[in-house]
């Protein structure tokens, strides 16, 4: 159950994990970072 912003975050990386294992085809470590980072801030700034 998620009860806080960091359960929330951690069930997001958790679950993009497996998506990336998946799609191995992005390779580029900076590239898939600034992605996630910018999903995150997305995510937050629309919920809070």
């Amino acid at each position: 159950m998620i009860m806080t912003v960091a359960d929330f975050l951690n069930s997001l990386m958790q679950k993009e994990k497996k998506l990336i294992k998946q799609y191995e085809i992005v390779g580029h470590a900076p590239t898939i970072g600034d992605m996630y980072e910018g999903l995150t801030a997305s995510l937050l700034n629309g919920d809070i």
